[in-house]
């Protein structure tokens, strides 16, 4: 009987013991739980001086997490780190909020960095990778501290990854990138990194066969790709529903050497819904800018177009945000407009994109322009969808006034007035940065219109002139 006893009594404790360590486990599935919150997230810097610089930190975090981050720790690339705090905090919808992370740094001396964070709580549950609820969350910026350079700030990126996919549907994304200083831009997709060196474990392409991934027309396999000049995003199409990371970089180049990039690791949440994407129209543009104001050619007034292939009708918003370079006063004096009114329209939906180029916008770099269509599904509990295009727009200097030619032998002498005259609206840097290029070409042929390139025609350069060298008085010879 007393041996009877002694076994209940162990078996007791033992279950007793399975009980309390389930509940542990339970707890500590909950806590895991509850501090997965990482969505997305970039770094960007601003030069401050010659050695110095401030980065900006932005985290995409799940607004249903109960995880907070008050402040970040940084690493500038130099055996050094800081404490990062966060400065601002704000919702920009569908469950997610923006954290806003700023630090000084100054460096010992010129030359290479990698800017990095390593922070945990990456969301739980995503598809492309092993254990990502375990796996650390890290993005990477690199800056190039030169005299021969100049003076740099990394790109922006001012469209937010907040969009939605949907199981069959072509998703887009474009970062809105935007260099300050006019630096050329290309995009590379990247595998998303646990560290500043190490990539995460066994990271698939979302269009991998696993996910059941094909084309929106129903076409195997699925694509998966960025645009290298534009930077536009496509996953054609989410096969299976759930969450991925992937990443990109922005790279910077000047004079055909790489100054910088910045990298965005971001998520892609894919619902299973019965909703079909928008289609938005957004054309390309070539423009003549000019000082005067008795002109109206150099001015960009375009009508984007937005439908929704879904009946009954949906409504539809048409969106370009706000921080982009054209439309922010503290890159340029004179800034685009968006006109969308009234808001939401029924498809078909139109809004206006109005710029008056002068001088001042005038740079060999086009400037990219992100339109978004969202429609609004009349189901509840639907996703709603959005079509993502970009608007591609090449701003070129004005022709010399007043162009003559003068025979003199087996020479012939050209002049224009000065073109300082003619462009008061270029800063320094640009002036110093400009230059004019003679073509020749045979015969008296039609004028070249301003989305055509010389040198795709056939035509050579004779002749470049820098505007930083002017000659003295108002006119310019050459033979």
């Amino acid at each position: 009987m007393r041996r009877f006893f002694c076994s209940i009594q162990k078996k007791a404790s033992m279950w007793k013991l399975c009980f309390v360590f389930a509940l542990l486990l339970g707890f500590i599935s909950l806590q895991e739980a509850g501090a997965t919150h990482i969505r997305a997230g970039e770094i960007t810097g601003v030069r401050t001086g010659f050695l110095s610089y401030q980065f900006t930190i932005r985290i995409y975090t799940d607004n249903s997490s109960s995880a907070d981050s008050p402040q970040l720790t940084i690493n500038f690339g130099d055996n050094t780190t800081s404490v990062a705090p966060r400065v601002n905090r704000f919702d920009i919808g569908n469950n997610t909020s923006v954290n806003v992370y700023q630090v000084n740094h100054t460096y010992a001396a010129p030359g290479s960095y990698r800017v990095f964070f390593v922070e945990e709580n990456r969301n739980a549950g995503v598809l492309n990778m092993d254990n990502s609820v375990l796996t650390p969350f890290s993005v990477e910026t690199f800056v190039f501290i030169n005299s021969a350079v100049g003076l740099n700030d990394t790109p922006i990126l001012t469209v937010d990854p907040i969009d939605l996919a949907c199981v069959g549907n072509r998703f887009k994304h474009n970062p809105g990138a935007f260099d300050p200083d006019g630096d050329s831009l290309s995009f590379k997709l990247v595998i998303p990194f646990q560290s500043g060196t190490q990539p995460v474990n066994n990271y698939r392409d979302p269009n991998n066969p696993a996910f059941n991934g094909e084309t929106e027309d129903g076409l195997p396999p699925g694509i998966f790709s960025i645009d290298p000049l534009n930077g536009e995003l496509i996953w054609d199409s989410p096969g299976t529903a759930g969450e991925y990371n992937i990443a990109f970089i922005v790279e910077e180049w000047r004079n055909g050497i790489r100054i910088g990039f910045v990298k965005r690791d971001m998520q892609i949440i894919v619902n299973d819904c019965p909703n079909r994407r928008p289609r938005l129209v957004v054309p390309n543009v070539c423009v003549v800018a000019n000082e005067d104001p008795n002109e109206d050619t150099n001015i960009i007034n375009e009508i984007i177009r937005a439908t929704d292939p879904d009946i009954p009708l949906q409504n539809l918003v048409i969106s370009s945000d706000q921080d982009q370079g054209v439309y922010n006063p503290a890159f340029f004096n004179t800034t685009a407009t968006f006109t969308f009114t009234p808001s939401p329209q029924t498809s078909p939906a139109e809004a206006t994109f109005r710029w008056d180029t002068r001088c001042e916008h005038v740079r060999e770099q086009p400037y990219l322009v992100v339109f978004k269509a969202e429609d609004d599904p009349i189901e509840q509990n639907n996703t709603a969808l959005v079509d993502i295009q970009t608007m591609v727009i090449t701003v070129k200097g004005p022709p010399p006034v007043n162009l003559a030619a003068t025979p003199q032998g087996r020479a012939t002498d050209l002049s224009w007035d000065d073109y300082r005259l003619q462009c008061p609206g270029f800063s320094p840097a640009q002036f110093d940065a400009m230059e004019i290029v003679i073509w020749r070409r045979e015969g008296c042929n039609a004028m070249i219109a301003c989305e055509q390139d010389p040198a795709m025609l056939g035509l050579r350069p004779l002749v470049r002139w820098e505007l930083k060298k002017p000659p003295s008085g108002t006119m310019a010879p050459f033979r």
